[in-house]
C-alpha cells in the first residue's frame, strides 16, 4: 500500500524511471525507502535521473538470439557478471539495450549516486549492499562511499545472524564504506525530517559542516 501511494505522488513526474529502480530492490522495505526519498526529491523540485551502463558483450545464444552481458568493477580491478533479468532496458534514444543501475540527484554543492542491491566482493567474498551511496563534489570527484543496511527483525534478530551481520560489516568497512544501518520500523517512519538528517549526516561526515539542504530546511 505504501509503495502505491509512492506510485499516486510520483505519476505526474517519471513514474516509468520510479517502477525500474522499484525492481533493483531485494525486499519491500528497500521499496520504501527508495520511494520515499525519491518522492522527497521529486517535491522538492530536484531532478532526478536513472543511472545506467551500457552492455560490455553480446554471448550467442542460438541462430536467432543474443544475450547481453554486463559486468561490474571493484576499485582493485575485480570484476563480476552481473543478473539483470529485472534491470535491463532499451535506451529509447539509441535502440540499444542497457542496464538500469541506481538513480542520482544533485544537492547543493554535491551529488548522490544511489544504487540498490551493489555488489561488494574480493577473491573470496560478495556481498549485496542493500544500498551504496556515492557522494560526487562539482568536480565529479567521488569524495564518499556509503552503505545503508536496512535490519528487518526477521532476518536480525538470532545470534549466529548478529555474527554474520558483523562479518558483513567488518568486510563492507576493510572495503571503504561507512555503514549507516536502520530498522524495518525506522524505514517505515521514514519522513521529510529523516531524509533532511540522512542527508545532513552524509555530508558532515565528509565535510565537517552542516549541508546546504539542513540549513534551507531547518533555519
Amino acid at each position: 500500500m505504501l509503495v502505491e501511494n509512492f506510485k499516486i505522488e510520483i505519476q505526474r513526474f517519471e513514474l516509468e524511471k520510479f517502477e525500474k529502480n522499484l525492481k533493483l530492490c531485494n525486499s519491500p522495505i528497500e521499496e520504501i525507502f527508495v520511494g520515499k526519498i525519491y518522492s522527497f526529491f521529486l517535491k522538492h523540485g530536484v531532478t532526478v535521473n536513472l543511472i545506467t551502463q551500457r552492455v560490455n558483450e553480446f554471448v550467442i545464444v542460438n541462430d536467432t538470439f543474443f544475450e547481453s552481458v554486463y559486468f561490474h568493477s571493484n576499485r582493485k580491478g575485480l570484476k563480476i557478471k552481473l543478473n539483470h533479468s529485472n534491470s535491463e532496458h532499451v535506451d529509447p534514444l539509441t535502440g540499444e539495450p542497457e542496464r538500469i543501475c541506481g538513480f542520482q540527484f544533485t544537492c547543493g554543492d554535491v551529488s548522490y549516486r544511489i544504487f540498490p542491491q551493489y555488489p561488494i566482493f574480493n577473491h573470496e567474498k560478495l556481498y549485496y549492499a542493500d544500498f551504496v551511496i556515492k557522494v560526487y563534489d562539482r568536480k565529479n570527484v567521488n569524495v564518499g562511499d556509503f552503505v545503508i543496511e536496512c535490519d528487518g527483525f526477521a532476518w536480525h534478530n538470532t545470534k549466529e545472524q548478529l555474527e554474520r551481520d558483523n562479518s558483513r560489516s567488518r568486510f563492507i568497512t576493510l572495503n571503504g564504506y561507512k555503514i549507516l544501518r536502520y530498522t524495518g520500523s525506522e524505514i517505515n517512519r521514514i519522513d521529510d525530517e529523516f531524509i533532511i538528517q540522512l542527508e545532513n549526516t552524509i555530508y558532515q561526515s565528509i565535510f565537517n559542516k552542516e549541508s546546504n539542504l539542513y540549513i534551507l530546511k531547518k533555519y
